[in-house]
């Protein structure tokens, strides 16, 4: 879908086909917004969706980290051996890595990174949404939710919308086996 497709349908929920109310840009900010927000939820549930992998090269130790990186899932040799995360005032050794900034240090050679990037960013009509088909909806939903809603300045209702958003992230994913995340029951047993 493209990012033009799904404008044409919040539009029509928000009744604003005519483009008066509403600037292309304006929506695909709010599209940017939702794709932010399910990003963030993703990876939080720590769903694989999001997951990507790359080999460093470090040289004196470090390597730049990619530019779409969020956090990292696991990092290891190369041989395939994990390595243990040090806190960033422990001097690294072959056996463990530390990320400061924008920068992995570890005393190997080179190191095979797991790590979680946002959805990209959409600018043009022509985009396609980086979502996968089971997503669309929900962000349909939150940018009609956004668009609505701003000239509104009531929090807890945000709030309280932004949770449910959030609860529906979970349910895809959880529906779609994309999350290794299990959810605290509400009542202790």
């Amino acid at each position: 879908m493209t990012v033009e497709e799904l404008l044409t349908q919040v539009r029509y929920q928000i009744n604003d086909t005519d483009k008066v109310e509403y600037t292309d840009a304006e929506l695909i900010g709010y599209v940017n917004d939702g794709l932010n927000f399910i990003s963030k939820e993703l990876i939080r549930l720590s769903s694989p969706v999001l997951l990507k992998y790359t080999t460093l090269s470090l040289t004196d130790g470090a390597a730049d980290l990619p530019s779409d990186f969020v956090r990292e899932e696991g990092v290891l040799d190369s041989q395939g051996n994990p390595l243990k995360s040090c806190p960033p005032i422990k001097p690294v050794d072959q056996y463990g890595y530390k990320i400061i900034g924008n920068k992995l240090y570890s005393n190997n050679t080179s190191v095979d990174l797991f790590y979680y990037a946002f959805y990209p960013k959409v600018s043009a009509l022509t985009d396609t949404i980086p979502v996968p088909d089971y997503m669309v909806q929900l962000l349909k939903e939150i940018v009609i939710f956004l668009a609505l809603n701003r000239n509104e300045f009531s929090l807890n209702i945000e709030q309280e919308l932004l949770k449910v958003f959030a609860s529906q992230v979970y349910d895809i994913a959880k529906m779609t086996g994309e999350t290794y995340y299990e959810r605290e029951l509400p009542f202790k047993v």
